[in-house]
């Protein structure tokens, strides 16, 4: 019986991987990538390698935001990050996939000259053959409540495409659960928690 491509085993596995006898993460640990510098992925998500045409090798992504900087007296990221990794425990950095400074929504005059970035997801969608990247966009005070929405080419190259308030609410907490119907449907759902 074969197994799905998303499955790995011991052949597939890397080196240091197969030579212990455990894979895991510590709790309270540094957690870093293969560089051996810290994973800046806060307010995390994954890409199953079972729904992106690089994941056939089992191959995941994990982005999230970079490390939290003191703009202002408000602490904000700089970016989204992404890794990717193939066991679960060593990640490579692949790169920062939008900056902070490279988003041009206005700002209220009483804001910081910088934006609020959390809690990046990111889906695949098989009909545009593009990866979509959702995210929590604000000001630093939460005055905007906006959702980011960029897509990404299969080279990861990013194209900011719109901001939105959907249902024309503030979105605060919209990007904490998209449901992952990209994959099956070429659609996407946003889900409030309230």
């Amino acid at each position: 019986m074969a197994l799905p491509p998303h499955v790995t085993t011991p052949a597939t596995r890397s080196a240091r991987t197969r030579a212990s006898t455990h894979a895991w993460i510590q709790s309270g640990a540094r957690f870093t990538d293969t560089a051996g510098q810290p994973v800046h992925a806060h307010g995390a998500g994954v890409l199953p390698p079972w729904s992106h045409p690089e994941g056939g090798r089992g191959k995941v992504y994990l982005v999230g935001t970079a490390q939290k900087r003191n703009v202002s007296g408000f602490w904000l990221s700089e970016a989204i990050n992404l890794y990717s990794s193939f066991d679960l425990e060593h990640w490579t950095f692949e790169g920062r996939i939008l900056a902070n400074t490279s988003i041009s929504v206005g700002l209220p005059a009483e804001e910081p000259p910088v934006y609020r970035l959390e809690r990046p997801k990111l889906l695949y969608n098989r009909a545009t053959r593009r990866y979509v990247l959702y995210f929590h966009l604000d000001s630093a005070r939460f005055l905007l409540g906006m959702v980011g929405v960029c897509t990404l080419t299969l080279t990861l190259t990013l194209t900011l495409t719109l901001t939105l308030r959907p249902t024309f609410l503030m979105s605060s907490t919209s990007t904490s659960t998209p449901l992952r119907f990209a994959h099956t449907r070429a659609a996407a759902m946003i889900m409030w928690i309230a």
